[in-house]
């Protein structure tokens, strides 16, 4: 959890690349942005221009954090998750999650329980 800071997500349209306002926790005051810089291809901290910002390790360090996470984000995406459908064994039909429903309408059918026969 943030001790000093928050970081709110915005939406800039003509950007490909996430922003987030830096704002101070206690008085909700704007410090400034995190945003993609292209020159550095990473992400930086751009202060607001009319405010002098002073900072302790402890503010500094959760900003360095932040950042960090959103790089480890951008180098390692997270995988979304694919939505097979298969095949139950005894009815024939189409299930994304073909555990849950075994269990469900088919009890404790297993391969050797089933009749093969009719």
């Amino acid at each position: 959890m943030k001790q000093y800071l928050e970081f709110d997500e915005i939406e800039v349209p003509s950007r490909k690349t996430k922003v987030f306002e830096v704002r101070n926790k206690e008085t909700d005051w704007f410090l400034g942005t995190v945003q993609w810089a292209n020159n550095w291809r990473q992400y930086t901290f751009v202060q607001r221009l009319d405010l002098q910002i002073q900072m302790s390790s402890g503010c500094m360090k959760e900003l360095c954090v932040f950042i960090d996470e959103l790089m480890n984000e951008r180098k390692h995406p997270k995988v979304k998750h694919c939505k097979v459908k298969l095949k139950c064994f005894w009815c024939s039909k189409r299930y994304v999650d073909l555990e849950s429903h075994t269990k469900k309408m088919h009890l404790g059918l297993t391969a050797r329980s089933y009749d093969y026969n009719g």
